[in-house]
């Protein structure tokens, strides 16, 4: 780049560089001293080349990263501008939030001696206003420029910062014509104070007589910004947003194109006063720019806000609409997955109309043919459920393929003329390609789908990855130049969307040895941004299997290479899945809610993408519900929510979803009205559109059953767990949990002769499902230890109560206590008094003090030791607690604690009546005889002439 002077004004103008140099391990050569920064000295790692601009705030310099072998700009601040501090570390941070392909990238902040400086790309090339006056560009090539820019400024809008100083000069254009956005120093959060350096201070009054060219906008008392490029707002000191850059955009895209500022004002005062006043000049009559853009510009060059564009994004599309008619380009296979040649013409002002007949690889796979085969599948083995599916997924198969056609087109058009860089050329290509090979492999299971797989495919259709990412795609590392390794990659990339689409149908058999084959070519190919994905999707389908301590492993692989390869997005993906993993599949949150921290910083350094945050919050409000932390759970559920309806409309899967954990929370904190209402409109829908045997309806039964053990009515909650543990064991599917509430429900009911059945597959499943230390496994050895105790298998008993403690101690779980007091009723069973004394002091002091198990070894220690009035108090605790979960057994027990504390204060009479009454209500119930036997005895010493 040649070297020349630069104003203060131009000094922010960073420069960069796309060809990597060949480094010769230079020297360290001589330290820079400051105010010393002439051609070899040094600054940490970098070798200073040249002085490319000089000012009064600081200068800039062309250097050389000797670890990295490249080149790089340096920007100083000077030391009498200690004010501008402030302002350099918001241009860094600001810029450093951005990825974006026109935008300048920032490496790094550097203590240069008693100063700072910001480490950023190098950009060989000019800022657009030298560009303009340089060159003698068409109107139609000044457009296609300024878009590029406008897209930067979108870019920085979509993370929530304004650039409040957009101008020619705050713009650079490389030799490949890609513009670059620099100079953020005045960028501010939208919701920040956006005049004046200081953010409580008023705005000065404009400077009289100041010639608006020469106006220095550092200076302390000044307004921020450049007045020739100064938004109404700005000048009336008014609230500044992202419509303010979009004016200031559209005011140098009038100059660029009319060789005439917008406003006419030979000072800042009279510029103010033709701004203000809204004194737009009309455009040279000699001008060929089309009427549509005059318009548009005119638009974002409203003096109200309110009457510009409502975004960038709209300005842009405003600028350049898409053209009609031409001929057809020929169409680019399926198999030509990432060919972006198919796309890179040369440069035309007819690009769109070359572009034409892209549709052809998306009609290849989805057509009306293909429609009507897919109808036909649907409605053969789904009836009349089947027909109401067909109609849902073609509709939505048909929008996607509109607007996969509309995006390749528009890709293509930009690409041609230059409105994109080559490297975000591919990286759309790409994401379409991956996009089609999704769908395509979806509409193919589908035409072999049974019947018990095709209610889902609406919901697959909701899942599907959206189309208009790929405008701006999240995978932004380059694939590397190798041609070899890049067609390697290619084939990864397919062989891992196709997994990713048959897990969605539900063909986890055929997916599991796609995933494998993609995690081969990623360690084959080394190449980290690919293997983390990869990885990930085979740790799902572990997941599925509920080998959670395997999808654990990979996870962490996946990390590790997400974070080597500088994948922020990637990473944050992977933290949000781990903490998933160990919260709810191995049913340690504690452990996860440890790393909760960090799951916040990773997504705060992905600019705090909105769905991975409301997935994130979703995760969460899980682990705090296992820890019965039922207020927090609902809190975060609510906010995932809050996001997801911004992003979808209504009855989309995800919003579903979460109404229906939403549900499950309320009804945790007894709120059944609302929570079965939700849960009840979720099983209708599942119904209709999925079928009775579908495993999602099984889940909704499991969900209805609580509310039902919560309103009372044990029975119907144990026929809704035993239907959903069917659904389950059907279709090949883990139902131990299911197992678990049948269990626990038949031991309550008093059927005994089939709980201790179903709560050892609960024990079986939870063990090699979620490995202990685990809550599922602390709770179901609880469970299954009680229920042995109460049936006089008092060893076995022991042992599985102790083996309980212990994973409920390790896994820090809120259920402790109840295990405790388990431990202790089989310790009384025994006649080991002082167990039960010492598993019920340790049990007081555990998380959930008041369990009910623990309440009912408390009180028989208190009948033991010949105190029923401390006895009858834990049991009316017990009694409050059994009423409100239907434990029918733990209330006859209740009866029976009683009725042998009035036989031992000779008032036996007095308890007979309630404990006839309770062992009738067990026989209603189907009761059997050994889960009576203990009552009926101790009915027979109270009332023995009855």
């Amino acid at each position: 780049m040649a070297e020349r002077d630069r104003s203060d004004s131009e000094l922010d103008a960073t420069v960069a560089s796309d060809e990597t140099p060949a480094v010769d391990s230079p020297g360290p050569g001589p330290a820079a001293k400051p105010g010393s920064f002439g051609p070899g000295a040094t600054i940490g790692r970098y070798l200073i080349k040249e002085v490319v601009g000089a000012g009064g705030s600081g200068l800039v310099l062309a250097a050389l990263d000797t670890e990295l072998g490249r080149k790089v700009a340096i920007k100083v601040l000077s030391r009498e501008q200690e004010e501008g501090r402030i302002r350099l570390m918001r241009e860094a941070q600001a810029m450093a939030r951005l990825s974006h392909p026109n935008v300048v990238t920032v490496h790094e902040v550097i203590r240069v001696g008693d100063r700072e400086g910001i480490v950023m790309e190098l950009v060989d090339g000019v800022d657009l206003a030298t560009w303009r006056k340089d060159t003698t560009p068409t109107w139609r090539e000044v457009v296609a420029v300024y878009i590029q820019a406008a897209r930067g400024l979108a870019a920085a809008h979509r993370i929530g910062l304004v650039h409040r100083d957009f101008k020619p000069s705050n713009a650079l254009i490389d030799r490949d014509g890609v513009v670059r956005v620099t100079d953020f120093g005045l960028v501010r959060a939208a919701s920040e104070h956006p005049i004046t350096g200081d953010d409580d201070t008023p705005p000065p009054p404009p400077i009289e007589g100041a010639a608006w060219e020469d106006v220095s906008l550092t200076r302390t008392g000044v307004i921020l910004g450049t007045p020739a490029y100064m938004a109404p707002e700005q000048h009336a000191g008014g609230p500044v947003d992202a419509r303010t850059d979009q004016w200031a955009l559209a005011c140098s895209l009038y100059h660029a194109l009319y060789n005439q500022r917008p406003f006419p004002g030979h000072t800042l005062s009279e510029l103010a006063t033709s701004v203000l006043g809204a004194k737009l000049r009309d455009e040279p009559r000699s001008s060929k720019v089309p009427r549509p853009i005059r318009a548009a510009i005119r638009r974002a060059l409203s003096k109200e806000p309110g009457e510009r564009y409502a975004t960038m994004d709209q300005l842009i599309g405003a600028l350049a609409p898409p053209r009609r008619g031409g001929v057809a380009v020929a169409a680019v296979g399926v198999a030509a997955v990432g060919a972006v040649a198919a796309l890179s013409f040369a440069r035309s002002d007819d690009a769109s109309t070359r572009c034409r007949g892209l549709e052809a690889p998306f009609t290849a796979i989805w057509n009306a043919g293909r429609a009507a085969e897919l109808e036909a599948r649907f409605t053969s083995v789904g009836s009349d459920a089947g027909a109401a599916t067909a109609d849902t997924v073609v509709a939505g198969l048909d929008k996607r393929g509109k607007q996969w056609v509309e995006a390749r087109i528009q890709t293509c058009a930009q690409g041609q003329q230059g409105v994109i860089s080559s490297e975000l050329l591919d990286r759309r290509v790409r994401c379409l390609d991956g996009r089609l090979v999704e769908m395509e492999t979806i509409i193919s299971a589908w035409l072999t789908i049974e019947r018990d797989s095709i209610g889902g495919a609406p919901d697959v259709v909701d899942r599907m990855h959206a189309i208009a990412d790929c405008e701006d795609p999240s995978q932004t590392i380059p694939l590397p130049t190798d041609p070899a390794l890049r067609a390697e990659i290619t084939r990864g990339e397919r062989v891992l969307a196709q997994a990713w689409a048959l897990a969605e149908v539900g063909f986890f058999d055929r997916s599991r040895p796609l995933a494998a084959e993609a995690v081969a070519i990623g360690d084959r190919a080394a190449w980290a941004p690919f293997q983390a994905r990869a990885l990930m999707q085979l740790s799902k389908a572990l997941s599925h299997e509920d080998k959670g301590t395997e999808a654990l492993a990979l996870i962490d692989r996946a990390a590790t290479a997400a974070a080597r390869a500088g994948d922020d997005l990637n990473f944050a993906e992977t933290l949000i899945s781990r903490f998933w993993v160990v919260a709810v599949d191995l049913g340690r949150p504690d452990d996860a809610l440890a790393g909760q921290q960090y799951i916040e910083l990773a997504l705060e350094r992905a600019k705090n993408p909105p769905r991975q945050r409301a997935h994130w919050l979703h995760h969460l409000a899980a682990a705090y519900y296992y820890k019965h932390r039922y207020d927090d759970a609902l809190a975060a559920e609510r906010a995932s929510q809050a996001i997801l309806k911004e992003l979808f409309p209504p009855g989309h899967v995800e919003l579903r979803d979460g109404d229906n954990s939403i549900a499950v929370f309320q009804s945790a904190r007894g709120e059944y009205d609302e929570a079965q209402r939700l849960l009840e409109a979720t099983l209708a829908h599942d119904l209709r559109t999925r079928g009775p045997d579908h495993p999602v309806v099984a889940s909704d039964l499991l969900n209805l059953g609580d509310i039902d053990q919560a309103r009372g009515d044990l029975v119907a909650a144990l026929a809704r767990f035993e239907r959903g543990a069917a659904i389950l064991a059907k279709a090949g599917q883990p139902e131990w949990m299911y197992s678990l509430s049948v269990g626990f429900a038949r031991y309550e009911l008093g059927r005994w002769s089939t709980a201790i059945e179903s709560l050892e597959r609960a024990l079986a499943g939870a063990e090699k499902t979620s490995p202990p230390p685990s809550l599922q496994v602390g709770y179901a050895t609880t469970e299954l230890g009680a229920a042995l105790t109460a049936m006089g298998e008092l060893e076995r008993g022991r042992e599985v109560l102790v083996r309980s403690v212990d994973v409920s101690r390790a896994a820090k779980s809120p259920a402790l206590a109840d295990a405790l007091g388990a431990l202790a009723l089989n310790a009384l069973a025994r006649g080991d008094v002082e167990a039960a004394r010492r598993a019920v002091a340790e049990g007081r002091g555990a998380e959930g003090g008041d369990a009910p198990r623990l309440l009912a070894a408390e009180a028989e220690l208190a009948r033991r030791d010949g105190d029923c009035g401390a006895a009858r108090t834990k049991l009316a605790e017990l009694e409050s607690f059994a009423k409100k979960k239907s434990l029918e057994l733990t209330l006859t027990d209740v009866a029976v604690a009683r009725a042998e504390c009035a036989l031992a204060e000779g008032k036996a009479r007095d308890a007979a009546a309630a404990l006839e009454a309770r062992i009738a209500r067990m026989e209603s119930l189907g009761a059997e005889p050994p889960a009576l036997a203990r009552a009926r005895r101790t009915l027979a010493r109270v009332a023995p002439k009855r």
